[in-house]
């Protein structure tokens, strides 16, 4: 007898990559308005101070760091930063939010592997329509009986 009969995967960085397209995100973030903003202000710093901020109200996802990257541009410019750049913050947004699926190397083979043994769940949080399409065009649904997209991962929601 098992001690166990389901197995819950995570997605973002469990089965596909997504923290570098959020680290390159940030480093166009810096790019873009380090040249809008007084000198010995650490702009990545303050991105990531306004996105903490926002977490509460936001949530987590590529929309949400948009948001931030937003807020952040114009208030450490003190406004300064032009309707050009924020323009450029969005298309980059978007361009995270429609690129491919980049799966890890030997996911499908392992889920493959794992579901012949077990009952395999997906449990993941994030913004809904990204982490719907995310499952969706991955090519991986049809290995989970059951898909899970949470505001947070928490003791509470596990049970």
């Amino acid at each position: 007898m098992r001690d166990f009969d389901v197995i819950g995967f995570d997605a973002d960085d469990t089965l596909w990559h997504s923290e570098d397209g959020f680290h390159a995100g940030e480093m166009k973030f810096v790019e873009l308005v380090s040249p809008y903003v007084a000198e010995g202000i650490d702009v990545k710093a303050a991105l990531t101070a306004v996105e903490r901020k926002n977490l509460h109200t936001f949530g987590y996802g590529v929309k949400a760091f948009g948001l931030s990257a937003v807020e952040a541009a114009v208030t450490i410019s003190e406004g300064r930063v032009p309707a050009s750049v924020i323009g450029q913050i969005v298309e980059n947004v978007r361009a995270q939010l429609t690129e491919p699926v980049r799966l890890l190397p030997h996911v499908p083979e392992t889920l493959a592997a794992v579901g012949r043994h077990y009952r395999l769940v997906l449990i993941t949080k994030g913004d809904l329509i990204h982490q719907t399409h995310k499952v969706e065009t991955s090519g991986l649904a049809h290995h989970f009986e059951h898909v899970e997209i949470l505001l947070e991962k928490d003791p509470e929601t596990y049970q």
